[in-house]
């Protein structure tokens, strides 16, 4: 017996280890071995309407997919308390960028033509679209599952490829509840999502957590460039 830890597949992804058998059973594939050679690195993936119960799973896009698409993700145990989202490759349609006038009501800057929505037992997410590839997405954890959502109108860009990692209630690097995302390290970068697709998205109130570094006491910011952090007023 060994401990289903996970475990980084030869496939240049996530997986969990488990034996050769338990793997087959459990509907994964086998990439690479762990356990001092006892078991395999099992790699999960699922796409529109599927769900899951297990670590590390991939929830990906495929191009016969069709709106709207949602996948469940389940605790693995009592134990699981947040849900990670790595999203490795994000990029549906950017938001709206029509101005008709800073005075008169309209849809800039919102995700009318693609929308990526999560459910939590924290704070709602808020809905997010465009370029987001390298960014992250903590979810508190449902007793009833979490439902990651696509929805969209037209035929643009879509395509995406999330890891999913759940953490147990126990791990003593949990971030804290309430973060929809938690950066670790004593140096590094915040982006707003779909800071890579240069246009802000509309709605975006949620928190973002720092985790304190040994020997440190104070943290300070600094705009990359002088147009990375701007603030305007409509008049």
């Amino acid at each position: 017996q060994f401990p289903n830890d996970g475990c980084n597949a030869s496939s240049n992804a996530y997986g969990v280890c488990y034996t050769a058998t338990e793997c087959t059973s459990l509907g994964g594939s086998s990439s690479g071995s762990c356990a001092s050679g006892f078991g395999v690195c099992c790699t999960f993936s699922g796409g529109c309407g599927a769900s899951t119960s297990l670590n590390n799973t991939y929830f990906k896009s495929n191009e016969g997919d069709t709106s709207p698409c949602s996948f469940s993700v389940c605790k693995a145990s009592t134990d699981i308390c947040q849900i990670r989202l790595g999203f490795e490759t994000f990029d549906i349609a950017q938001p709206s960028t029509n101005k008709p006038g800073d005075d008169s009501p309209n849809g800039r800057t919102q995700c009318q033509k693609a929308q990526f929505s999560a459910n939590s037992a924290g704070p709602s997410p808020p809905v997010i679209c465009g370029t987001n590839t390298g960014y992250h997405m903590l979810l508190e954890a449902r007793s009833d599952c979490n439902r990651l959502s696509f929805t969209w109108t037209s035929s643009t860009t879509r395509v995406w490829n999330i890891h999913i990692m759940q953490i147990s209630c126990s791990a003593v690097w949990k971030p804290p509840e309430g973060c929809l995302q938690h950066f670790t390290g004593a140096t590094g970068y915040i982006y707003s999502y779909n800071y890579a697709g240069g246009v802000h998205l509309a709605n975006q109130q949620y928190s973002n957590c720092i985790r304190a570094e040994r020997g440190y006491c104070s943290i300070g910011y600094t705009a990359v460039t002088s147009t990375d952090f701007q603030v305007s007023l409509i008049t």
